[in-house]
């Protein structure tokens, strides 16, 4: 089975400059999700999802697994995937002259370790996933 249909679990990050940062993790195997507000401590849940909300996240994964490329060390695990040609990208459609904040998504699967990237939150890609995260969550997804 491919890497896309055993996802265990999903991290994403979004740090603005002088802002702060958001960190949500996603487990789908367990049903929960993890929020992490950098500016206000009183917003960090631990929170279970459905069924029904968990295959919402699954659905995305043909996107997500869709725009990886060459070159990438896993900042979670440390794990060197480099001789693996398929594990990190830039998004496609970023602007990468977009400044003042950043993104990453990291999809976990056993010891693997894909990572996405990308500046502009207006990011196709990013979007989308964060408004089924905002859908799920009913918080959104912004550094005040």
């Amino acid at each position: 089975m491919d890497f896309c249909h055993t996802i265990e679990s999903i991290d994403c990050e979004l740090a603005v400059y002088r802002k702060g940062f958001l960190n949500i993790r996603l487990d789908l195997a367990k049903g929960l999700i993890v929020w992490k507000d950098s500016n206000h401590w009183s917003n960090n849940f631990v929170r279970s999802m459905t069924f029904t909300e968990v295959e919402m996240i699954r659905r995305l994964m043909p996107d997500l697994c869709a725009v990886y490329t060459p070159d990438c060390s896993c900042p979670l695990t440390g794990k060197d995937n480099s001789s693996r040609p398929d594990i990190f990208s830039a998004a496609p459609d970023d602007d990468t002259t977009a400044v003042g904040s950043s993104w990453q998504i990291l999809l976990h699967s056993g010891d693997e370790c894909w990572c996405i990237k990308g500046r502009s939150q207006q990011n196709r890609i990013w979007r989308k996933f964060i408004r089924t995260i905002e859908q799920i969550s009913r918080i959104p997804v912004r550094i005040q």
